[in-house]
């Protein structure tokens, strides 16, 4: 009946179902068979009498382009491409339901599969970790049972060695001084104030000693690593050989800057201060005050640099303070190729503020205006 129903609602010449524009059903009133317009116009031009394609009964009557459509024809078809459209798409919605629930049965299988293998790797890894404690605990008790065995050890080669020192030193003293003597010993630049070095038994008195000088002189990372709330530094200034006199200066100990400032002056990290010059003073608007810049340190190049050799040196906000005579503050801009660079304020008054100030000048203020 299907078949029937699309012979009825096709053309018999072209065999296009009946549509709108492009194939629009029209009715020959003398045989009453319908054909599209497009179709029977072609006939219609090629020949004078238009015969019908199926019964060859010749059409007497109005041109073909002035023949109605059929409407009840047109509407017929059209609800038979929707139902055809319904029915291809349930067929495809059908396919794919079935490939879906073929789909969720093999992952059910799969998920399946992987819960047994979970299961199988915690049972493996609860016997593991059993083994695992039954070991530690059996490293634990050994370890104890070793530690009285070591401790015995040890104490024998303590008294070994402290009975050797107490022979040396029963036939030998050490002392150390400072002089060109052949017989003595040099340790660092002691001079004769220094006390002198001495081996001696541990129970003896006094104990050995080492100047406090030197001590500090070779001990620059411990001041590093715990600084004075307020350390002190000295820069000496000179012009060729000759000396201009000394600077003293009070850092803020708990400033990254004041301490990146300390370890320039010791040389803690290779660079440092010693050797380097002032570059230029600065002056204000009226010229009143002063701010002698310096910072530039010798590299193992031959050349300068004032690249700073710690990171997170402080800068500006929370750190600018008023400017007033006598400051020692960054000067770097927040440039890291200028974070070694520092300024004096020197002059008779003084207005705005410094964006980081980290030390203060304690003597030799009167030197730094001279050479400002």
């Amino acid at each position: 009946m299907s078949s029937e129903l699309n012979d009825d609602l096709s053309c018999a010449v072209c065999c296009e179902i009946y549509e709108e524009i492009l194939h629009e059903p029209v009715l020959l009133p003398q045989c009453g068979h319908s054909f599209c317009r497009p179709c029977l116009q072609q006939l219609e031009v090629s020949k004078t009498n238009i015969l019908c394609p199926t019964c060859r009964t010749e059409h007497i009557g109005s041109q073909i382009s002035d023949m109605p459509t059929i409407y009840a024809l047109l509407s017929v078809s059209r609800k038979m491409l929707i139902l055809q459209k319904k029915n291809e798409i349930y067929e495809i919605s059908k396919k794919i339901t079935l490939q879906i629930k073929e789909e969720q049965e093999s992952i059910s299988q799969r998920l399946n599969t992987i819960a047994n293998e979970l299961m199988a790797l915690y049972e493996k890894s609860k016997i593991l970790k059993g083994f695992i404690n039954e070991t530690e605990e059996k490293e634990i008790i050994t370890r104890k049972s070793q530690e009285p065995l070591k401790l015995k050890i040890t104490l024998s080669e303590i008294k070994s060695i402290h009975s050797q020192v107490c022979e040396v030193t029963n036939d030998w003293n050490l002392s150390a001084h400072y002089s060109p003597s052949k017989n003595s010993f040099n340790i660092g630049e002691a001079n004769s104030s220094c006390a002198p070095c001495r081996i001696v038994p541990a129970y003896l008195k006094p104990w050995p000693k080492v100047p406090w000088r030197d001590f500090m002189n070779h001990s620059p990372m411990v001041q590093l690593i715990v600084p004075p709330d307020n350390p002190k530094v000295f820069l000496d200034l000179t012009v060729g050989e000759i000396s201009l006199g000394r600077i003293t200066i009070e850092l803020v100990g708990h400033m990254v800057r004041a301490q990146h400032f300390l370890a320039l002056c010791l040389g803690t990290f290779g660079p440092t201060y010693k050797g380097s010059s002032f570059d230029r003073v600065e002056l204000d608007i009226d010229g009143a005050n002063r701010y002698l810049i310096g910072g530039y340190y010798h590299t193992d190049r031959g050349t300068k640099s004032a690249h700073g050799v710690m990171e997170d040196l402080e800068w500006n906000g929370e750190y600018r303070v008023p400017s007033r005579r006598g400051l020692l503050a960054g000067w770097s801009y927040a440039k890291s190729e200028l974070e070694a660079t520092f300024g004096f304020t020197c002059g008779i008054s003084f207005g705005g503020s410094l964006l980081c100030q980290f030390g203060e000048v304690l003597s030799g203020m009167e030197l730094l205006d001279d050479v400002s």
